[in-house]
């Protein structure tokens, strides 16, 4: 596979990790120039910072990209960037205030809603008592602006989470029954192997062949075992449509 195919599916399977990757490439190319100049100017301690800053992005990206664990390399990467921002509150004085608004916004698009929330209040709060605001007025007028776009970022970032597990929950049923398809079946597939390997409990993929004789019949056939199924089965093993076969994952049952 070539590397733009990884690229495309990648991108195309994990959101959060296309987030990171964009996150990463434009970081980057914005700090990378700022730590070049301080360091020209003997500015070595924000240098630094920024060298360290550029590195994290740098190894996180790749990590997320190597092992797919986008979600931990995100709250990783919420954690150090803004740590970092608040260590170079005293360090470069008035221009950290510029850059912490794009570390909000960055929060709230590698990592869950309340770490991000963590982070960010964190470092307003390094800026209101390290930071060289210039009086009453001015650190207001930061604390607001600051928590507007917080709030702003948190909406949106609630907005999108709530969208993307509707699309996911209609991607994952069959449109014409309702039943799973094949993408419910993987994420119950990777649910039993997390049980299993959690807890050493078996699972069996058995396919129901009593749905084969269905196979003649026409839509509205298809619907009356939907109903039926629904009507007479409360919980237990699901059933799965896909193509021309059935299947049932099947907890607690080993193959035999």
């Amino acid at each position: 596979m070539s590397l733009r195919d990884k690229l495309v599916h990648h991108i195309g399977t994990d959101a959060r990790l296309a987030m990171i990757l964009m996150f990463g490439v434009l970081a980057v190319a914005g700090i990378t120039p700022f730590a070049f100049m301080r360091a020209l100017n003997s500015e070595w301690v924000a240098a630094g910072l920024d060298t360290v800053l550029v590195l994290l992005i740098s190894g996180g990206v790749l990590y997320a990209w190597r092992t797919g664990r986008s979600e931990l390399v995100g709250k990783v990467l919420a954690v150090g960037v803004s740590a970092t921002g608040a260590l170079l509150t005293e360090t470069v004085g008035t221009t950290s205030q510029f850059w912490a608004y794009a570390v909000v916004l960055a929060n709230f698009v590698l990592a869950p809603r309340w770490l991000a929330v963590t982070c960010s209040l964190v470092l307003v709060a390094a800026q209101l008592a390290f930071g060289n605001l210039g009086g009453f007025m001015p650190a207001t007028a930061f604390l607001v602006s600051t928590l507007l776009v917080m709030m702003y970022a948190y909406i949106f970032a609630s907005l999108t989470e709530n969208q993307r597990g509707k699309l996911e929950q209609l991607a994952s049923r069959d449109p014409l029954t309702g039943l799973g398809n094949r993408r419910s079946l993987e994420g119950e597939i990777d649910d039993a192997a997390r049980t299993h390997l959690a807890l050493g409990e078996p699972a069996t993929l058995a396919p129901d062949d009593d749905w084969q004789r269905w196979l003649g019949r026409a839509d509205d056939a298809l619907y009356q075992a939907k109903d039926a199924g629904r009507d007479q089965v409360s919980f237990g093993p699901a059933p799965v449509r896909q193509a021309y076969r059935h299947l049932r994952l099947v907890p607690g049952r080993p193959m035999r």
